[in-house]
């Protein structure tokens, strides 16, 4: 069991971009204990193989949520507007 700290020493990076990585989803997050991420050995390993360039294996699913009937695109948005100028 590692800390986010111990990982980014331990694959050469800095706190900040392993860190980073895990909020904006670029890898799957690892267990969470309180406010504290608890990374495994195959975390480790995801990291690893995110920052040498092979990031397609790393991201976790990218989740897609449709928009609400009631809410047009904004593309159908700006053509209305266009209309009515």
């Amino acid at each position: 069991m590692h800390t986010i700290n111990d990982a980014a020493k331990m694959i050469g990076e800095t706190y900040s971009r392993v860190w980073h990585a895990f909020a904006y989803g670029r890898v799957a997050a690892p267990l969470r204990v309180g406010r504290a991420f608890v990374l495994t050995d195959t975390d480790i390993d995801r990291l690893r193989t995110y920052f040498n360039g092979d990031r397609s294996r790393c991201a976790p699913k990218e989740r897609q949520r449709p928009l609400p009937e009631n809410r047009q695109s904004p593309a159908s948005q700006q053509d209305r507007h266009d209309v009515a100028s």
